[in-house]
């Protein structure tokens, strides 16, 4: 499974669990919403009910009484037409909280209640009589008094117990509301936190496929390498082969073996060491440890396997200065790779000039190490400078470089903690290369 693959089995997958998500979410705060309005309106009805009954009370009461003040009949009429709304409205809060008119007081409510109706119907049937002051007396009488007191207390407790149960209702509605926003949120930051891990995979996926896409760009720099190079490591290795050949006839001709044995010893040294030499520019050492390396051996190992860039393009003179004897914690190859490149860009740029050499200095400077290599050019035009690091680019001609080579160099100094930069107050052409002092284990006088 490809990389695209897996970065859209991923998203599929954190695309899915969001949607799951806010699913649930808009499930629960659409539960929140038909909750609250059907608690509202709940509270709207009781309210409304309580305000009913205590009217419709005081209604029957006043319409009563002034039936006997006055003795007309029309009083009864309206007293008959508010005794089945008062009822209806107590039936109404019953069928919504029953609770409301329940206790220890309910008996006593109720047979008040029924008293009063029959205190009044005896009043009315006075008044039809024509007898207002017996209706009159029915209905200013302590007994009559004495119920509707007790009725009127009920009332008050009835509007309380409707209150409590009002808020009640607000109660659970608030716990039920911070309940789904609790969980809302629970969801929410689970998503985030899902996504968080997803793009952190997909980090690390990318950050793999960069550390692999890093490692194939420094083989095939080594590749480039060992190919360009192996013209001249050919011509190399045939010389020391040819000094062998030459001493075995010596040998098999009778000429003194001990001298004959002294030259093929020193060859057979010599191809050994080019042997080692293309061994370790050519090793893969992603996965390998860092070791201590000598400076001045790997600097002569770059300038041999550049010999042949180095011979084309007439650079004879290559000038060492090391102000000491360096061991570095490093990758051989790596390093080698890094003044391999060095050595071949100062030939390739100083190849048409009239003074042609090529310096390479070492010292520690305020805490860092600093490696210079410098040429007989004249420096390097800023608009170009800026871009010389940059993968790709290039200044030679179509054939002559892809522009990976300075590119490489400058990932794999960063990649040992140090740095590589264009001195542009030198007076010739100079890449400067610093090293932090941690990975310099060994330094003796030069």
């Amino acid at each position: 499974m490809n990389s695209n693959k897996i970065r859209e089995k991923y998203i599929y997958f954190g695309a899915a669990f969001t949607v799951f998500c806010l699913i649930g979410i808009i499930f629960l705060v659409s539960r929140l919403v038909s909750i609250t309005e059907k608690n509202n309106q709940l509270i709207g009805k009781l309210i409304h009910y309580k305000d009913q009954i205590i009217y419709f009370d005081e209604v029957l009461t006043m319409s009563a009484r002034m039936g006997a003040l006055t003795g007309e009949k029309s009083w009864e009429e309206r007293y008959n037409e508010y005794v089945p709304l008062l009822d209806k409205s107590i039936n109404d809060v019953l069928a919504e909280s029953p609770a409301a008119f329940d206790g220890s007081n309910a008996k006593e409510t109720q047979k008040a209640n029924e008293l009063l109706i029959q205190y009044e119907k005896e009043a009315f049937q006075a008044i039809n009589l024509g007898d207002k002051k017996k209706a009159k007396k029915i209905l200013f009488s302590p007994e009559y008094q004495k119920q509707k007191d007790i009725y009127s207390n009920s009332m008050k407790m009835f509007e309380k117990k409707i209150f409590a149960h009002v808020s009640l209702i607000n109660n659970e509605t608030n716990k039920y509301q911070n309940y789904i926003i609790l969980t809302a949120i629970g969801l929410f930051l689970l998503t985030l936190f899902h996504w968080s891990l997803i793009f952190r995979k997909i980090q690390l996926l990318r950050k793999s496929l960069e550390k692999s896409k890093a490692e194939i760009e420094d083989r095939t720099n080594q590749l480039a390498l060992m190919g360009e190079m192996s013209q001249g490591l050919i011509h190399d290795i045939a010389n020391p082969i040819s000094i062998i050949q030459l001493g075995i006839q010596a040998y098999e001709s009778g000429i003194s073996p001990e001298k004959q044995f002294s030259r093929i010893k020193d060859a057979s040294q010599m191809a050994t060491n080019i042997i080692k030499n293309i061994r370790s520019l050519s090793t893969n050492e992603s996965n390998r440890e860092k070791e201590l390396c000598n400076l001045n051996e790997i600097v002569d190992d770059s300038i041999l396997f550049s010999k042949k860039r180095l011979k084309a393009n007439n650079i004879n003179d290559i000038e060492k200065c090391f102000s000491c004897d360096v061991t570095i914690l490093c990758k051989p190859s790596q390093l080698k790779q890094i003044m391999i490149n060095l050595l071949i860009n100062s030939s390739d740029a100083i190849k048409d000039h009239e003074k042609r050499w090529i310096k390479i200095n070492s010292f520690n400077l305020k805490g860092h190490h600093y490696i210079t290599v410098t040429d007989s050019g004249s420096g390097i035009p800023d608009n170009i400078a800026d871009h010389l690091f940059d993968p790709t680019f290039t200044t030679k001609e179509r054939g002559e470089g892809t522009g990976l080579g300075l590119s490489l160099s400058k990932r794999l100094i960063t990649s040992m903690g140090g740095k590589i930069e264009i001195d542009h107050k030198a007076k010739n052409t100079t890449f400067v290369i610093s090293l932090p002092m941690e990975l310099i284990k060994e330094t003796k006088a030069a």
